[in-house]
């Protein structure tokens, strides 16, 4: 898209058939994903809890310890007390070498593995049969939004007006597909069961017992250690979860068919609840050791008193557990660089500084992973996953790319074209996905997505990706003298150096995003505002190339062709030179709609007044109206068509993207 001429006819469907696994693929991913699960949770049933406890003598140690047997430091005879206490949930042993071996299936531990496979089951469910993909994918309305707000400020002296409330935190409102709330549902009753199971059913109890008569380390702070050990307990979890949601080379989001952006809400709340664990627990300790009468002795001070076992704080200090203050000053630190400067207003004016610091993650788990018993049960997954995803990502940063064209175009777009510098064939990619992009020319430290927008049978046959980037200002708030933007210093390299685009360097790293995959549909409609066109002409020129070929072979063989889903494109632009950012697609749809199956709906919105809109014109062949478009209307006809299962993508402003999301969920 977006060249002079038409770009050469490509076999059809070979990025679409690349970038969407087929049934198949998605059963094999699954049951990869199970088998994983089921190892990891039968390492967790031959090894200790702790990593102290990794010495060849207390491995086997722990390995043939069986129920009722005498406890070691790092395990529990009855984990859950006796028979009578009424446990939901108990600690399974099963002796598999009489005397060496037996394996301990923990509840907490089976919980967490459960939880996943269930994900994996239903992921799969969705990929496979195409009804129960369409009622996950269906979306629904959210009550809301619910605000946490802080006063304005004082009223301005001359115009009497408060300012307007600032939003610290919004959640709810908008819609969400029925498949994510069968995963909010899922995790609810994992946190049901997991919380009972912590703060109810398990003892933490240890060898000390004997020394205080009871099942307490010290007894006289029990129910405020009960609540620190078990907010503990759901730390882990949290971070358990944590990186699986922002991994761009997801085996979960694979299996459901996602682009790994759309599960970033689950990340963003998991962080939420995992910095809350944090200050519960380390409050609920605090408590206990005020009640000692060692606070805040043992807040950051090596040796500690605590454990004080009964013994006055005149007994002197007698542990030596350095992940203690190595705890609190992490928590501090994921306060500040994880919460504070995660907020959405930073993220969204400086994103670098949100980004970089948010690898404070890596301090937060080696510190979990010291301090706090059975979290690599938990984690070790979650990490494995994180690993290999930034493996892969590195591998496909790493490959060379020759800037073929960087030229400017109207309204601020630049307009790109990259090919393999190795010889090789460009990646494959479906319709609306998209890569990142760094240009060392304008930051070393800045990666940006960008929406391919040629559809990938012209990227296969030209062998060259494409994209087209409006320069976009800073944001509002970082006013008049803020930096210019990434987009902005793209569009002055076009200026400077669109005679001799190679010499600019760039790392190349996709494709990311969901695979549309309109199998799955009759009747497609397409909505862009602006340059969020760019999706929208990929997805709309892939589906006419595949039609057009599908007509071309009927001609020849004297069959019938076989239908092609009805597909309508409606871009609203400021002026029409915009319009011939993708000229030949728009033409050539334009003089045949091929039966009536690929209709445009082109607006400009800012060439006239108001008065004179819904005025038709054209420009160098392509047929657009003055004005702009009615998306309820458009939606509206989805529906009077009759089509089975419609689907609407838009892309745009929020307020266009607003106003289709409200007009399909009315209809």
């Amino acid at each position: 898209g977006g060249d002079d001429e038409a770009p050469a006819a490509a076999p059809r469907g070979v990025a679409r058939k690349a970038a969407a696994p087929s049934k198949m693929a998605a059963v094999a991913w699954t049951v990869a994903l199970l088998a994983v699960l089921a190892g990891l949770l039968l390492l967790t049933a031959l090894l200790p809890n702790s990593w102290d406890a990794f010495s060849p003598s207390a491995v086997a140690s722990y390995q043939k310890m069986n129920r009722g047997d005498r406890p070691t430091p790092w395990s529990q005879e009855e984990p859950e007390g006796p028979d009578d206490r009424g446990a939901w949930f108990r600690t399974t042993f099963r002796e598999l070498v009489p005397g060496k071996l037996v394996l301990k299936l923990y509840p907490d531990v089976a919980m967490y593995y459960a939880f996943l496979a269930f994900l994996a089951v239903a992921a799969c469910a969705a990929r496979v049969f195409p009804s129960v993909g369409r009622v996950l994918a269906r979306r629904v309305a959210i009550p809301g939004p619910w605000r946490v707000v802080l006063p304005g400020g004082s009223a301005d002296p001359e115009t009497k007006r408060r300012p307007p409330p600032y939003v610290l935190y919004e959640v709810g409102g908008g819609t969400a597909s029925l498949g994510a709330l069968v995963l909010v549902a899922a995790f609810a009753a994992l946190l049901f069961c997991y919380s009972r199971y912590v703060y109810v059913d398990h003892l933490y109890q240890n060898n000390a017992k004997a020394s205080t008569g009871g099942g307490w380390l010290d007894t006289k702070g029990g129910a405020w250690e009960r609540a620190a050990r078990g907010t503990g307990q759901l730390a882990n979890l949290g971070l358990a979860l944590l990186l699986l949601p922002i991994a761009r080379h997801s085996v979960l989001t694979d299996a459901f068919g996602i682009a790994w952006e759309q599960a970033l809400w689950a990340h963003i709340l998991l962080g939420y609840f995992v910095l809350a664990c944090f200050i519960v627990h380390a409050g609920c300790w605090f408590k206990v050791y005020a009640m000692l009468d060692i606070f805040p002795d043992d807040v950051l001070e090596v040796p500690m008193y605590y454990p004080t076992n009964g013994q006055p704080k005149s007994a002197g200090r007698c542990a030596d557990n350095w992940t203690v203050p190595l705890a609190v000053v992490t928590t501090i630190a994921a306060l500040v660089l994880m919460g504070g400067l995660a907020h959405y207003e930073v993220r969204r004016r400086r994103f670098e500084v949100f980004y970089y610091a948010h690898h404070c993650f890596l301090a937060i788990y080696a510190t979990a992973l010291w301090h706090a018993a059975s979290c690599w049960y938990l984690v070790l997954g979650g990490l494995a996953h994180w690993a290999a995803d930034r493996l892969l990502r590195l591998k496909e940063a790493g490959r060379a790319w020759t800037v073929a064209c960087c030229e400017a175009r109207a309204d601020g777009v630049v307009h790109l074209e990259l090919a393999p510098a190795d010889g090789g064939r460009v990646f494959a990619y479906a319709p609306g996905q998209y890569a990142f992009l760094c240009l060392p020319d304008i930051s070393h430290l800045e990666s940006h997505p960008f929406t391919l927008s040629a559809a990938p049978s012209d990227a296969a046959a030209r062998n060259r990706l494409a994209f087209d980037i409006k320069a976009m200002p800073p944001h509002p708030g970082l006013g008049k003298n803020a930096a210019s933007t990434f987009t902005q210093g793209l569009r002055r390299l076009a200026e400077a150096r669109s005679s001799d685009p190679a010499t600019i360097r760039v790392a190349v790293e996709g494709p990311c995003g969901a695979a549309f995959d309109a199998s799955r549909h009759d009747a497609v409609l397409l909505v862009a505002g602006g340059i969020g066109v760019t999706p929208c002409h990929a997805i709309f020129r892939e589906l006419y190339a595949e039609a057009r070929a599908r007509q071309d072979a009927a001609l020849v063989d004297g069959s019938a062709a076989a239908a092609a889903t009805t597909t309508t494109l409606v871009w609203v632009a400021r002026d029409r030179n915009v319009l011939d950012l993708f000229g030949p697609t728009l033409r050539e749809a334009a003089a045949d709609d091929l039966g009536g199956r690929f209709r445009l709906s082109l607006y400009v919105d800012a060439e006239r007044g108001a008065e004179a809109w819904g005025t038709n014109d054209a420009f160098r062949g392509i047929p657009f109206v003055h004005g702009r478009p009615d998306v309820s209307r458009a939606i509206a006809d989805l529906k009077a068509a009759g089509a089975a299962a419609p689907h609407c993508f838009v892309c745009g402003p929020p307020g266009l993207a607003a106003a289709c999301s409200a007009a399909a969920l009315a209809r």
